[in-house]
């Protein structure tokens, strides 16, 4: 009897539960979430669900959205004692507080920008609310750009695995990871899939939550900085590109128009309609964009009139107002106004004090 069971044992021993916790053990915590990410990603692909219409359908699948979340977590435990390492060295304390400087620098004007929109005058004259636009924009930048900035780093994983690639005949592999450290090759791979993936994930994101039209007007405005800096330069590239690029444009339409064969119907009806499709998708973002701002607006418009504004103050002003001190000898109204975007009217008046503006005082 127990010769017959030999077999059985030796092959449950050789490929049953014990070699698969052993196989368990012998990865790191990164590798174990990156595993059983990518056994939840290949479980969601079989499972059907109902899908809404204004969802990405990549990103629908609650499976594989746990799977992110779970390879994101490998993500930053594995690359957090790299990032505690650089911080500790005195070129990348520069280079890290450099980055954030500059994206602390770029809320604190979005943060002016918003208040001046909203009142129509400087921001120094609204202390309170500027620091409050500014908590509500730096936490949401400083997230978004430090994701932005992991997932881009991991574009360079193909250069790594080629590196490990050419290093490992040659027995130096151990400069990049320790000795009992198992399939670095397989695991830069499934971290780079991983990583694409999550890159797409975090613009549909952004996209969503209407993010993506701040940033992209705060990316727009580097650029436009940066050619308003090659413009000062160059004054005369300006006018040449605006005079050829016409002519340019005018001959390959021409030379197309001639050459060219005329579109078959079904091949016009189908870029159409690609076309209508990527249009209503950049509205809806432009609109959840807009929805994003106007929210954080109407927030600190209501901040400015029942936290800034003062109900009661030395000069003279109507009593359905609050009013916001500008200097000595002016003021700033706030009026409640339905009619207004942001229902609140902002208008600035001279001070009407007991001993100053009695000149403006309009005789009864």
């Amino acid at each position: 009897m127990m010769r017959l069971l030999a077999p059985i044992k030796r092959w449950s021993s050789r490929f049953g539960l014990v070699r698969i916790k052993s196989f368990w053990l012998s990865l790191t915590f990164p590798q174990r979430c990156y595993f059983s990410a990518l056994m939840i990603c290949l479980n969601g692909l079989f499972v059907d669900l109902p899908v809404m219409d204004e969802t990405p359908p990549t990103f629908s699948n609650p499976f594989i959205n746990f799977a992110l979340f779970i390879a994101l977590i490998a993500l930053v435990v594995e690359f957090w004692p790299r990032f505690y390492h650089f911080w500790e060295s005195l070129p990348g304390k520069a280079i890290i507080l450099l980055f954030y400087a500059f994206v602390a620098n770029y809320a604190l004007v979005q943060a002016a920008g918003m208040i001046n929109d909203i009142t129509g005058l400087n921001a120094d004259k609204f202390p309170y609310s500027h620091n409050m636009a500014l908590l509500l924009s730096i936490p949401s930048w400083f997230a978004i750009t430090t994701l932005f900035v992991l997932l881009i780093t991991q574009l360079a994983m193909p250069l790594y695995l080629l590196a490990l690639l050419i290093l490992r005949p040659l027995g130096v592999h151990e400069y990049f990871h320790s000795p009992d450290y198992r399939f670095p090759f397989i695991t830069g791979i499934v971290r780079y899939g991983f990583s694409l993936t999550l890159l797409a994930a975090a613009v549909t994101m952004t996209q969503e939550s209407g993010l993506s039209t701040s940033i992209n007007e705060t990316l727009s405005g580097i650029a436009r900085g940066f050619d308003g800096v090659i413009d000062v330069n160059n004054e005369d590239a300006p006018q040449d590109a605006e005079t050829e690029e016409p002519l340019g444009i005018s001959l390959d339409v021409q030379v197309q128009s001639e050459d060219a064969p005329t579109p078959q119907p079904e091949n016009v009806s189908a870029n159409q309609l690609k076309l209508d499709k990527v249009r209503e998708r950049n509205s809806k973002i432009r609109q959840k964009g807009q929805a994003y701002d106007q929210h954080i607006k109407q927030f600190i418009a209501n901040f400015v009139y029942f936290q800034e504004a003062d109900e009661k103050s030395r000069c003279e002003h109507d009593t359905q107002s609050r009013i916001v001190e500008l200097n000595d000898f002016e003021i700033v109204e706030i009026f409640r106004d339905s009619t207004q975007p942001l229902r609140y009217r902002y208008e600035v008046k001279p001070c009407i004090s007991a001993a100053l503006g009695h000149q403006f005082k309009q005789p009864k």
